[in-house]
């Protein structure tokens, strides 16, 4: 007899309870995790990026293909990429196209527009892509990840 396959992402959200109780974690550790890592966690959903671009319909960004310029790179502080884990890559019009793993985290997005005095169009990339560019573009190693002076 064939075995049952298991959905992508191995486990299913079957009742409400279920889904209150993985919100319940999200909310507990808002200031760390989103929902969708939680859930990837806990084995309800997988895919990562790749499943993201697919539901947005947005292509990913491969940083590790692309040549950033200084100048480019200056209009974001180090600091502010660091925290908010976004990398700018050009512009276009009057926007900053900068890469970030969540293109949908609209907070994340209004705070980083205030911060840096323009407007930006989010760019969708892995998050080891966007850890990688951070080391090689602002010189930050693996181990201050997260932390700001």
């Amino acid at each position: 007899m064939p075995k049952k396959r298991r959905p992508p992402g191995g486990r299913k959200i079957t009742t409400q309870q279920e889904l209150d109780e993985e919100i319940k974690k999200q909310q507990a550790n808002m200031d760390s995790k989103k929902l969708g890592e939680i859930l990837a966690r806990s084995g309800f959903i997988s895919g990562g990026t790749e499943a993201l671009s697919k539901q947005l319909g947005m292509p990913i960004v491969k940083l590790s293909e692309r040549e950033i310029s200084e100048r480019i790179l200056g209009l974001v502080d180090v600091r502010i990429a660091q925290l908010y884990r976004v990398i700018p890559i050009d512009e276009e019009g009057g926007l900053l196209m900068i890469a970030t793993a969540d293109p949908t985290d609209t907070h994340l997005l209004e705070n980083l527009e205030r911060l840096i005095e323009r407007p930006v169009k989010p760019l969708l990339s892995a998050p080891e892509e966007i850890s990688s560019a951070l080391v090689k573009y602002y010189g930050l190693d693996e181990d201050s990840e997260g932390e700001v002076e």
